[in-house]
Parts: C-alpha cells; structure tokens; sequence
C-alpha cells in the first residue's frame, strides 16, 4: 500500500517510492500450533491430498517450449520471472500463488504497474495502474494472463475494483475450475486514502484457459473471510479480518468443495456455527492482515508486511 499511494501522488516521486518501498518493507513470521488452531480434528481431516510437484504436472508434460523444461525453484527464481520482463507487465504488490494441481502455478498481484521500463528497469511517466494481475507458471516459462493496460480481473459497469487475495482449485487434481477469493474496494472520494473495503467475492476461473466463467459474492460478509485460504485434508480454511484495519486476524472453515454450505467459526480453542462468537486467533499489533499457510510439521504460519 505504501508504494501504491505514493506513486500516486506525482509522476516525479516515482523513483524514490521505490528506494523507500524497499527500506520500509518489513515482515513479522508467527508459527501457530496445530493444537491452537486446529487441535479437534479427526485424523481423516488431517489427511493431505498428494502434491503435484511444480514443473511436473500434465499441463506441463504438454507444453512443448524449452522454458517449460527448465527447473523453477532456483532460488533467485522469483525476481528473475518477474525483472526485466517484455510483455508490458512491470511490478506489483500483494503476491499470493495458487497451486493449479496439474504442474504450473498461478501468481496473483494486487495493484500492477505495466507500461514501457525505463534503461534501470524501473517505473516510467505514462505507465498505467491497474488493481490486479496474475502471471501463470508452467515450469520455467511465466506468462501474463490477459494483456498488459487492461487489467485482468475487472468490474463492469462500476468503478469498484478487486485486490485477489489466494485461490484453491476445487476437485484438486480432477478440477476444472479455480476459485480465486478477492477483496471488492470501493472509491470513496478524490484522495488517496479515499477508498474502503466493501466485500468478498469468488471469481470462478476455467482451469485450462483461466478464462472467468462466473463471480459470486462469499456466503459470510460479516467479516472480510478469505484474505488468506489453507486447503487442509477435508477442510479449506478461511482466514479473515475485521472491515476497520486492526491487528485481529479470525479463522473459519467449511467443507472441501462446499463452500456454500455450513461454516464453522474458531471461538477459543472450540469451533462455532454463529460468526458473532468467534473470537481472533491472532492479535499482535501491528500485525495485519498476514499470508498464512501449514507447514509440513502441523504448524501454521503467518506472514505479514
């Protein structure tokens, strides 16, 4: 967000935003247990689906470019897909991937820059905002979705916007489709700062293309759910936050594949059908909003900027 408002402000600042982007940056790790979190589940909701291994999937087997045969987890691997690059995608904020269960993986962003780079790489006068991007990884080739000024995920007929927060892949190595959970902003005035966050919604993707097939608002909107989902065993997990920003992060589940029907809600160390009752399961100011995800020891982390 620093970066976003800043660059706003003039054409001229630019540069410095940048510098200071990356001096302000800072990131807070929490490790939460699996008995705080999730300490009554049965060993059949403990069960994790089989990985499929990033480079190796049926999307990538038939996919003949050479990129696609080259290795992508070198560890500079994420600047180099996303430095330097010539379909007019330049930078951006909130990175989220989504496993797409067939080999390649999809990069969620939140505000874009795209435009011509300067001879350094970085931001040019005339370069163009949009709200969301997503580039698509199928072994060592990444390519944008969608093209470059005219954003990606987009609202007609309205001015709202949607920042993507996580995906999951529904029927996992059998989906077809993606659900890709996103934050609806809405404009609020001419300033800045003048915007708020009015909802969550699901954009439902075409697995093979990614092409949108369908967009529906998500069953629960007394909280922002979703701005970090965990598909765990037979649950997905839906981490979430208050409307005013704050440092309390809550948790809710519903079935794998059922995402319309009963939640359940983390009230202590007990589970809840009322979301008035539940109560946070992190709360360390300034911690806000994190990226969270399980570990292979049982553990849950939570990454925040």
């Amino acid at each position: 967000a620093t970066i976003r408002n800043r660059l706003r402000r003039s054409k001229s600042s630019i540069r410095s935003a940048i510098a200071m982007r990356s001096v302000m940056l800072a990131v807070i790790v929490l490790a939460l247990t699996t008995v705080g979190a999730c300490g009554d589940e049965s060993d059949d909701a403990r069960r994790r689906a089989n990985p499929v291994i990033v480079g190796r999937g049926p999307a990538v087997s038939a996919d003949r470019r050479p990129c696609a045969r080259e290795r992508p987890d070198a560890p500079a691997f994420f600047s180099a897909m996303t430095t330097n690059r010539t379909d007019g995608w330049i930078t951006a904020d909130l990175p989220a991937s989504v496993d797409l269960r067939d080999g390649r993986v999809l990069w969620l962003f939140g505000d874009t820059w795209t435009g011509p780079r300067a001879p350094d790489g970085g931001i040019v006068p005339g370069a163009r905002l949009q709200h969301n991007s997503a580039l698509v990884q199928t072994g060592g080739c990444v390519d944008l979705v969608g093209s470059a000024g005219a954003g990606w995920l987009t609202i007609p007929g309205t001015e709202d916007f949607w920042w993507p927060a996580g995906g999951i892949v529904p029927g996992g190595t059998r989906g077809r489709v993606v659900d890709i959970f996103v934050t609806r902003v809405r404009r609020t005035g001419p300033g800045v700062f003048d915007f708020a966050a009015v909802g969550m919604d699901v954009v439902r993707l075409r697995r093979a293309d990614l092409a949108v097939v369908g967009v529906r608002p998500l069953p629960h909107q007394d909280r922002l759910w979703a701005s970090s989902v965990v598909p765990d065993g037979a649950w997905l997990y839906l981490f979430g936050r208050d409307y005013t920003a704050g440092p309390s992060t809550y948790l809710a589940r519903a079935r794998a594949g059922h995402l319309d029907g009963r939640w359940q809600f983390r009230r202590g160390r007990r589970w809840t059908r009322d979301p008035a009752r539940a109560t946070p399961v992190l709360s360390a100011p300034p911690f806000n909003n994190p990226a969270v995800t399980r570990l292979r020891d049982g553990r849950w982390l939570a990454i925040a900027k």
